[in-house]
């Protein structure tokens, strides 16, 4: 006999993690924290990736033609769609929805209040800039029209960074704003066990010998930084560089000799880039607090990246190197690689990395996370029984 789940809980997110983007992936990780601790979870995502197989799942019907077209991932349901998915909201105690920019959490968002189902919306964006004036005007727009009037609509808003929290702090909530930074698997990302392991996995992985190697791990987009890693990878040739990920600014098309690309990895295939490079980097414009950058942390890696993501969470500082993107962006490709030569000048050692990952297993581990959004969901749900029965009686 299948024993009753806590409550019943319905987790929405633009993609699944098999597409994997950084809010995906932080989406499924949080799902099966939370299965775990037996809530009923069902997650509903459009269809431009596979559902996974592990839990149940709503597969939205979708246009993903802006992805294909531009690369930014903003998949559109069509009405057949969103009706299932006011069907899913309806059949659950809660919601659970992930980023309040993306049409499908946004109709999630709606559907809630309408049937009023208490909603969690957990902000993973904040400011986003670009290059180009058009795409700064469209990503303001967004944030004015789609993310703020969300924010206040959300029975509670959780922000998964400092700087998320600072860029909306303007916004008036139903509930005062929680910050739960998101979990990393610590069992899965983690440090070598000694520098002989550490060399066999950079073997396995085929990296040159005798050169440093620089990663980044993400999405290959102009936002998280691609056109100044090729500026940096083009300027040092005695660097190598690599990349895991995918996107539309494909490093492969750079056609140079110091540059490899790790395609379709994540979990137990990715730990091992992280274990095995000398410096992690991340040139976005801004962030909020990427997983990756958690992720490297927790493999005892030391992230470079920009002011944004490194002062995401006080706490970390001691453990990032902050770069400004005030200036050219001559300028700020200089700072990252002044920032690169002195990490790969005086490397860390076993110790150095042991302490930066027992920061990360003491601050982000799964279970820590996954019991703060357990407690703020429980409470909602009972709140919301106790105002339902007076409304009735």
């Amino acid at each position: 006999m299948t024993a009753a789940v806590d409550f019943r809980l319905l987790c929405v997110s633009h993609y699944f993690e098999s597409h994997r983007g950084g809010i995906e992936m932080v989406a499924g990780q949080l799902a099966r924290s939370l299965l775990k601790k037996n809530v009923g979870v069902t997650w509903a995502a459009c269809d431009a990736s596979p559902s996974p197989s592990d839990m149940m799942s709503l597969f939205l019907r979708a246009w993903n033609g802006v992805e294909r077209l531009t690369g930014l991932p903003f998949p559109l349901p069509g009405p057949i769609s969103v009706a299932r998915l006011v069907r899913a909201v309806r059949a659950s105690d809660a919601v659970l929805v992930h980023d309040g920019m993306y049409p499908i959490c946004i109709a999630a968002i709606v559907a809630a209040r309408f049937c009023r189902r208490p909603v969690v919306l957990v902000q993973h964006i904040g400011r986003v800039p670009a290059n180009s004036i058009a795409l700064n005007g469209l990503f303001w727009v967004a944030d004015r029209i789609l993310t703020r009037p969300m924010l206040r609509l959300a029975t509670q808003v959780i922000f998964i960074s400092a700087t998320s929290a600072r860029h909306f702090s303007n916004v008036p909530t139903r509930r005062e704003p929680m910050l739960i930074f998101n979990g990393v698997d610590t069992a899965v990302f983690r440090p070598s066990a000694s520098d002989d392991d550490r060399t066999r996995e950079r073997e396995q992985i085929g990296w040159p010998n005798g050169k440093p190697v620089i990663l980044f791990v993400g999405r290959f987009l102009e936002k998280k930084g691609l056109l100044r890693l090729r500026e940096m990878a083009t300027a040092r040739r005695d660097l190598h560089w690599a990349f895991a990920g995918w996107g539309p600014c494909d490093p492969e098309l750079w056609k140079l000799p110091n540059v490899t690309v790790h395609r379709g990895r994540s979990g137990a295939d990715l730990a091992p880039l992280y274990r095995a490079a000398d410096v992690f980097v991340l040139p976005s414009k801004s962030e909020g607090f990427p997983l990756v950058v958690q992720e490297a942390l927790a493999c005892g890696l030391r992230p470079v990246c920009c002011d944004d993501g490194a002062k995401a969470d006080p706490a970390a500082l001691g453990h990032v190197t902050s770069i400004s993107n005030e200036g050219s962006e001559a300028d700020v490709v200089q700072r990252y690689l002044a920032a690169i030569d002195a990490l790969t000048d005086a490397p860390d050692g076993p110790s150095e990395r042991s302490a930066r990952a027992e920061f990360a297993r003491k601050r982000y581990a799964w279970d820590v996370a996954a019991q703060g959004y357990h407690t703020v969901l429980r409470s909602m749900i009972v709140s919301s029984s106790l105002h339902d029965d007076r409304a009735v009686a």
